[in-house]
C-alpha cells in the first residue's frame, strides 16, 4: 500500500510548527541535519558530505545540543535558513526526560522483551515510533546524573536498547528518517496527552551500579570486593532469578578472595534488599547458597580465547546459572555439549531454548527464534568450556580428589558446536512453518501470531473475542515474531486467511 506524503513545503512548515510547540511546553530544540532522498541512488545526508554516516541526525549549528533554545524568534530564523532541517530535542537535565532508544537492527526489541518479561511492561507515558522501526520511550529525569549508554558496552548493558540521558538527544516528529519514514507519536502517547513517568526500578539499579567506577579487584580490600559484588548482583535480580544470581555472587565473592563468613554477612544484605517478589528471599536461603558456593574450588579469571575464537559473544547470565557446576566427568564432546545446552539453552521449565534448522544455529527470544551464526556460538562454548575443570587423576587413572580446569582449545570447541546437533536440537525442516515442536495439535500453529508480549490465538479471536494472551513458548517454532505489543483494550481488525 502506498500512503500519500504531504508535500514539501507543507512538511516543511510542520516542523516549523513542532518545534515551535515543543518550545512552548518548556523543552529546549534545535536544528539538526535531514536526508536527502532520491529515487536514484541511496539517501544522502544535507551536509553534503560523502558516506556520512549519521544521515539526518547530526547538528546544523555550530555548537549543536547547546545551541538548544526555547527562543521562538531565534527558532523561526533557524527554519528560515534551513527549511528542512529536523527537530532534535535535547535529553537530560536542560529538559528533564530521559529517552530509551530501542534500536530494532542491533536487537533492541529483544532486549527489551527479556527485561519486559522479567520486570513487567513498561509505564504509560510518552512514546514515538522512530523512522527506523523502533521506539524512543520518554521518562522523567531522575535528577541524578545520568550518562548517555549505547548497547551492550554502556552502562544499561544491552544489546540494542540505548539510553539519551545528559548530553545526548534525540529527533522528533515530524523529522525524517534516512529511510523516508517520519519521527511519529505512538497513539494516545504524544507530549500534550500524556505525563511523563518515572524511570523504571529496573533501569535505576542498572545505573546506580554501572555509575560507581569499577574497581581494580586485586588491589582492593574484600569489604571493597564485597560491595562491588553486591551491587552487580542487585542491578542483575529479579523475582524468578533471585537465588541464581546470589550463587553468582557468591562465586564471584569466592573467586576473589572473600572470605566465606564475609560472604555470608553479604549475601544476607543481598537477601534483604533484593526484589522480593509473591515470595521473600530468606536470610538462610542466601546463607545455603553461599555455602553451596564456596565447596567448589575457587576459579582464577578466564584465560585469552584460542587463536580462531572471538571473545564479543554476549556474557551468560547469572540467570542461567553459569556457575552452578564448574566439574565435569566426561569431558567427550557429546558431553560437553549436554552441559553447555543445559546452562545456557534450557528454560527453569526444561524447554530447550536453542535449535539447530536448516544448517543453521537459533535460539528462541521475543516470541521467535532468531538466527546465531557459528562464530558467535563458538564464542558463546569458549565462554562456558573454560569456567570448567575435571577431576584429577593419578597415573592408574583413578580420582585423586583434585580438580584441574578443562583444556580449551579451538579444536574442542568445534568439537562441541558439532556435537550440538546430536543433543536433541535439530529441526524437521519438511514441517511447515510454524509449528509445535512438542507435538501438540491444538491450538493449530499456522493461527498463532506472536507479538512482543505474547502468543495470540487468531482462531480463538475472531470466533469469541477472547484476547488473552498465551505465554511465549520455545516450544511454538516461528522464525519471526511481530516487534509490537497486543492491546486488547484497543480497537483491531485480524483478518484470517487471505482477506
Amino acid at each position: 500500500m502506498i500512503t500519500a506524503q504531504p508535500a514539501t513545503g507543507v512538511i516543511d512548515d510542520l516542523r516549523l510548527m513542532a518545534a515551535l510547540n515543543y518550545a512552548a511546553r518548556g523543552w529546549k530544540i534545535f536544528p539538526v541535519h535531514n536526508p536527502v532522498l532520491s529515487a536514484s541512488r541511496p539517501a544522502s545526508c544535507s551536509c553534503g558530505k560523502e558516506n556520512c554516516n549519521s544521515i539526518g541526525k547530526h547538528p546544523r549549528t555550530k555548537n549543536g545540543f547547546q545551541d538548544a533554545t526555547t527562543d521562538a524568534e531565534i527558532i523561526r530564523e533557524w527554519w528560515e535558513r534551513w527549511p528542512g532541517a529536523n527537530v532534535a530535542i535535547p535529553t537530560g537535565k536542560v529538559n528533564g526526560i530521559i529517552v530509551l532508544d530501542e534500536d530494532l537492527k542491533h536487537g533492541g526489541d529483544q532486549s527489551l522483551q527479556e527485561q519486559i518479561e522479567k520486570h513487567g511492561d513498561l509505564p504509560f507515558t510518552i512514546r514515538a515510533i522512530t523512522g527506523g522501526g523502533g521506539s524512543h520511550t520518554f521518562f522523567k529525569h531522575p535528577g541524578e546524573a545520568v550518562p548517555n549508554s549505547v548497547g551492550e558496552d554502556g552502562w544499561l548493558k544491552l544489546a540494542g536498547l540505548d539510553i539519551r540521558g545528559d548530553g545526548g538527544y534525540v529527533c522528533a516528529s515530524p523529522s525524517q528518517h534516512a529511510s523516508g519514514r517520519r519521527y511519529a507519536w505512538d497513539d494516545g502517547q504524544a507530549p500534550d496527552e500524556v505525563e511523563l513517568a518515572p524511570l523504571p526500578a529496573w533501569i535505576m539499579n542498572r545505573l546506580r551500579a554501572r555509575l560507581a567506577p569499577k574497581p581494580a579487584l586485586t588491589d582492593q580490600s574484600p569489604d571493597q570486593k564485597g560491595r562491588y559484588w553486591l551491587g552487580q548482583a542487585l542491578a542483575k535480580a529479579a523475582p524468578g532469578s533471585r537465588n541464581n544470581v546470589c550463587l553468582w555472587m557468591a562465586c564471584q565473592l569466592r573467586d576473589n578472595g572473600v572470605r566465606e563468613d564475609d560472604a555470608e554477612r553479604i549475601a544476607r544484605e543481598y537477601a534483604a534488599r533484593v526484589p522480593q517478589g509473591s515470595a521473600p528471599f530468606t536470610d538462610h536461603e542466601a546463607v545455603s547458597t553461599v555455602q553451596s558456593a564456596y565447596k567448589t574450588r575457587a576459579r582464577g579469571p578466564a584465560s585469552r580465547p584460542p587463536h580462531g575464537i572471538r571473545a564479543h559473544h554476549t556474557p551468560l547470565q547469572p540467570d542461567q546459572a553459569e556457575d552452578q557446576a564448574y566439574i565435569i566427568e566426561d569431558p567427550a564432546p557429546l558431553r560437553l555439549a549436554e552441559h553447555y545446552i543445559d546452562a545456557t539453552a534450557r528454560t527453569n521449565t526444561g524447554e530447550i531454548t536453542l535449535r539447530r534448522y536448516r544448517q543453521s544455529f537459533w535460539r528462541f527470544s521475543a516470541g521467535a527464534y532468531r538466527q546465531v551464526s557459528d562464530e558467535t556460538e563458538d564464542a558463546g562454548i569458549y565462554q562456558h568450556l573454560d569456567k570448567l575443570s575435571t577431576p584429577k587423576r593419578n597415573k592408574e587413572g583413578s580420582p585423586t580428589g583434585d580438580t584441574v580446569p578443562l583444556t580449551v582449545k579451538a579444536a574442542v570447541v568445534r568439537e562441541v558446536r558439532l556435537a550440538l546437533p546430536s543433543s536433541g536440537l535439530l529441526v524437521d525442516s519438511s514441517m511447515p512453518m510454524p509449528h509445535w515442536l512438542d507435538g501438540r495439535k491444538s491450538p493449530n500453529a499456522a493461527d498463532i501470531v506472536a507479538f512482543r508480549n505474547g502468543l495470540l490465538d487468531t482462531s480463538d479471536y475472531t470466533q469469541t473475542g477472547k484476547t488473552s494472551l498465551m505465554p511465549a513458548t520455545p516450544a511454538w517454532f516461528k522464525l519471526r515474531a511481530l516487534s509490537i505489543r497486543f492491546r486488547p483494550s484497543r480497537r483491531v481488525s485480524i483478518v484470517v486467511g487471505d482477506g
